[in-house]
């Protein structure tokens, strides 16, 4: 009885405590540690910086790490942070989600194997909208080749959102829900940086990232 009482009372206590003592602070360093290789990509890099930072996202998302970054755009959006409240880094990240739906159209369009065609048709809309995981994990990812031109592809809405110096001021959404958050009078540049991002996933994944072999494997004849 005191056993069924105690041990989760101590597990509960002891994990408090490592929380706030131990994991909590390193959190705060290692949050600083990414913020600093971000801002560096982003102000010393340019816009070979923001190819970088678009291109490398979908690999992040595709393994639950972009959830890391959370305290990053939370600092970059705090008014008294460091850019007053204009997250410079998300317009660029969200760009990953525009190079995978220029896959899937290309997939879409390419493709003659039927079971393929409804599934890409069938994420395409949700991911225009920002939630690209039905297309990553129903899709791109188990094909292999689409989900690299797709990130390859998101490159150029990430160089297109430094040129244009996007900036959001909130976050929680993404694609084209992303125009809700934009910094006012950006909203026409946001819309030329996702279409450039759509732009290159299709081409890149029209021309090279179609495996024809692979998706009879995938999803048969």
């Amino acid at each position: 009885m005191l056993d069924t009482f105690f041990t989760p009372l101590l597990t509960l206590i002891i994990g408090i405590f490592i929380a706030l003592i131990i994991i909590q602070p390193l959190g705060t360093v290692v949050t600083g540690f990414i913020f600093a290789i971000l801002d560096f990509a982003y102000k010393k890099l340019g816009i070979l910086g923001g190819y970088i930072l678009a291109a490398g996202f979908l690999p992040l998302v595709s393994v639950g790490l972009h959830q890391a970054l959370t305290p990053i755009h939370t600092l970059l959006n705090d008014p008294t942070g460091p850019t007053k409240g204009v997250n410079y880094l998300l317009p660029i990240l969200m760009m990953a989600g525009g190079g995978q739906v220029g896959a899937g159209i290309a997939i879409y369009i390419k493709t003659k194997n039927q079971r393929l065609k409804n599934m890409v048709r069938d994420s395409i809309p949700v991911g225009i909208l920002g939630i690209g995981e039905p297309l990553m994990y129903a899709v791109t990812l188990p094909l292999g080749k689409p989900f690299i031109t797709a990130c390859l592809g998101s490159g150029i809405g990430g160089v297109l959102a430094v040129l244009f110096h996007l900036g959001t001021i909130s976050q929680g959404v993404s694609g084209l829900f992303g125009l809700l958050i934009a910094v006012p009078g950006t909203w026409i540049y946001f819309i030329i940086a996702m279409l450039g991002a759509y732009a290159g996933g299709f081409i890149l994944t029209y021309f090279f990232g179609i495996d024809n072999e692979k998706i009879e494997e995938m999803y048969g004849k």
